[in-house]
């Protein structure tokens, strides 16, 4: 599936919240990991709107 726009701007808005909690972290593994996580569930979504939820916890447990 391809995300809406405000899908988009929401996982935007994931990458940002994740870098500022883990800045010791490069940006481009954290951007990484938020599109691998985001691009597995889109791959099986019917409908986007809880994907940033669940690629923001996703993407947190693969960073710690």
């Amino acid at each position: 599936m391809e995300p809406t726009t405000e899908t988009q701007a929401r996982l935007r808005r994931v990458q940002s919240e994740l870098r500022r909690e883990f800045p010791h972290l490069a940006e481009d593994r954290i951007d990484g990991v938020v599109q691998s996580v985001a691009a597995r569930l889109l791959e099986r979504a019917r409908f986007d709107t809880f994907v940033p939820v669940l690629v923001h916890r996703g993407a947190r447990e693969r960073l710690t």
